[in-house]
Parts: structure tokens; C-alpha cells; sequence
């Protein structure tokens, strides 16, 4: 066997915590690269952010849905008067489509607006330049109208398929 064989470490390692480390470099005035400084637990939040965001997005979709199901139910008499006067599948479906395609919209103008007030507001009272990226507050009302759209698939479908002689009944 050869004397540069492994050896076990100890079970008590006599170097310091990486918060002794933190706090040692930040006494002296410097960040350690040990990544202790502001921002380590960047990596950690980085992925916390979209998934949230995907969450709000799926309960928003599912929240549309509801109402524009709850819609369809509460109209099927006018569903049946409209089919019985003349109206095709598709019309029914397409306003359906579009009143919750309307109602993501407006979700997202809504968001769009409070998130830039709450920066401008929060940056203004820390005394910060506030940093906004027009693209994102454009974005907000494309993606609660794409949002609308989809979770109005079912509700507008099913309204589609009322049968004009059942609902006036």
C-alpha cells in the first residue's frame, strides 16, 4: 500500500462555519468569494420567481374558467333563443372565447399597473432609481389575454354544444 492512501476525515472539522467565514469578511469590509455576500442566495431565488409566477398564472386560468362556466349555466336560455334564431356553434363559442379573452386582459392591464406603481412607489420611498423593462408591463395584458383564451376553451365549447330545443324548454 502506499503512504498517500486516503485518509478518513475527522468527524469535527476544526474550519470555520460559513457564517463565522461571512462574518469574519464582513468585519474586515470585503465579501468573501466563498459566496457569503449580498445576493448568495441569488441562485436559490432565481428559480423561486417563475414558479410563482406560474402559479398566479394557474389559479388565475382556473379562476376564469369557474366564471365563465358559472356564465354559460346562468345564460343557457339565451344560448337557445340565439341557436333557435339562427346563430351556428361557432358564434356562441367565439363570444364566449372572447368575453373571458377580455377578462385576462383586464387582468392583466390591472397587474401590470399595480406592479409598475408598487416599484416606482417602493422605490421612491427607499430613495432608488426605479429599473422597469417596458417589454414586461407590455407583455402582462398579451399573457392574461392568451390565459383568458385557454381557460375559456371549455366554458365556450360547452356553450357551443347547447342544443337549442333543450335550453328554451
Amino acid at each position: 500500500m502506499s503512504s498517500r492512501a486516503a485518509r478518513p476525515s475527522p468527524p469535527c472539522s476544526t474550519r470555520p462555519s460559513r457564517d463565522a467565514r461571512c462574518l469574519r469578511s464582513a468585519r474586515r469590509g470585503r465579501w468573501s468569494p466563498a459566496g457569503c455576500g449580498p445576493g448568495s442566495s441569488r441562485r436559490r431565488r432565481t428559480g423561486l420567481f417563475p414558479v410563482l409566477g406560474l402559479v398566479s398564472l394557474v389559479v388565475g386560468a382556473v379562476g376564469i374558467a369557474n366564471v365563465t362556466l358559472v356564465t354559460v349555466m346562468e345564460r343557457v336560455s339565451e344560448i337557445g333563443l340565439r341557436r333557435s334564431l339562427g346563430a351556428a356553434r361557432r358564434h356562441i363559442a367565439a363570444q364566449f372565447l372572447l368575453e373571458s379573452t377580455l377578462i385576462g386582459m383586464t387582468g392583466g392591464v390591472i397587474g401590470a399597473g399595480a406592479g409598475l406603481v408598487s416599484v416606482v412607489a417602493i422605490s421612491a420611498a427607499q430613495r432608488w432609481t426605479p429599473v422597469l423593462d417596458a417589454r414586461l408591463a407590455l407583455a402582462a395584458p398579451v399573457a392574461g389575454a392568451l390565459v383568458g383564451l385557454l381557460a375559456g376553451l371549455y366554458p365556450a365549447l360547452r356553450a357551443a354544444r347547447v342544443e337549442p330545443a333543450d335550453a328554451l324548454r
